[in-house]
């Protein structure tokens, strides 16, 4: 855009009146609403497809793997690496 086209621009939000101006901020106001209703309903139907249609395929190519049994065995790892040591009597200055 160049400077004169912002200057027209500019001329001609001047040149509107207070309810033209109200109008005016009301109709990009329900643009950008649109707009975000139809972005929400785009990823709802995204998530509907992925829930509906993708999941199911990757967990049975999940289950067929080997990494379930990976996967327990780190969460088994990681639960013994942060359990609660229990103070023995020693350790407790009993």
């Amino acid at each position: 855009m160049s400077a004169e086209t912002l200057q027209y621009a500019w001329e001609w939000l001047l040149s509107l009146s207070k309810l033209q101006l109200i109008l005016l901020g009301g109709a990009i106001s329900l643009l950008v609403a649109v707009s975000k209703v139809i972005r929400f309903l785009f990823l709802l139907g995204l998530l509907v497809v992925f829930l509906t249609a993708l999941l199911p395929e990757l967990t049975k190519r999940y289950e067929h793997s080997p990494l379930p049994i990976i996967v327990k065995e780190l969460v088994h790892k990681g639960a013994e690496a942060t359990k609660d040591q229990v103070p023995t009597q020693q350790e407790s200055g009993e």
